[in-house]
């Protein structure tokens, strides 16, 4: 953290748009400024990865400060400072793009499963401007885990499944039809009406 915190105290940073964004990033957070931290937060997996993910070669990156910058970009619609619709637009490709792992992309992923479940119109409405082709990507992510998850996976799935079902019935169907993919459930699956 303290290479982090000299790079933006003397500005030592390679001068690349990403470094820059984190640099404001650091700075917005510690200031309650979450308008600026949200349009700098990633709007791409791969930035994601770059700015909050352990990696020994980028020492420079948010690492230490995943688990109070993810939970702030989620849960600051609440005050109303963006809209939930704004933070599900910019959250929608992160997911699209991603693939399970531990420490920042699996708090990413927990936070998205949260208001999945507490926002699920807002989600809803966001998945209908999509093909079903890129909502299974989504759908994909949130329901990836790492193998030793597998039956609280399930459970999660259970909880996502009803929120959803609920709302949109097509839309549950491209969830169930990725969930029983990617767990090699050959169960029969019922045709939505």
């Amino acid at each position: 953290m303290m290479s982090f915190l000299q790079c933006f105290s003397y500005k030592t940073c390679n001068n690349n748009d990403l470094n820059n964004k984190m640099v404001i990033l650091y700075k917005s957070y510690n200031e309650k400024k979450y308008y600026i931290f949200f349009n700098n937060f990633p709007s791409n997996f791969n930035n994601l990865i770059y700015s909050y993910d352990y990696n020994a070669r980028n020492k420079n990156n948010l690492y230490n400060l995943y688990d109070k910058h993810i939970p702030y970009f989620f849960d600051s619609y609440k005050t109303g400072r963006v809209g939930v619709d704004e933070i599900i637009k910019k959250i929608y490709p992160i997911a699209c793009e991603g693939r399970w792992s531990a420490d920042a992309v699996d708090l990413f992923q927990n936070c998205l499963r949260k208001m999945i479940v507490n926002e699920t119109p807002w989600i809803i409405q966001e998945l209908k401007k999509h093909s079903n082709d890129r909502n299974t990507k989504f759908w994909h992510f949130v329901l990836d885990g790492s193998p030793s998850l597998d039956k609280q996976i399930k459970v999660i799935y259970n909880d996502l499944y009803k929120a959803v079902s609920k709302q949109d019935p097509k839309q549950a169907y491209v969830m169930k039809l990725e969930f029983n993919r990617m767990y090699n459930l050959n169960k029969k699956i019922n045709m939505c009406k």
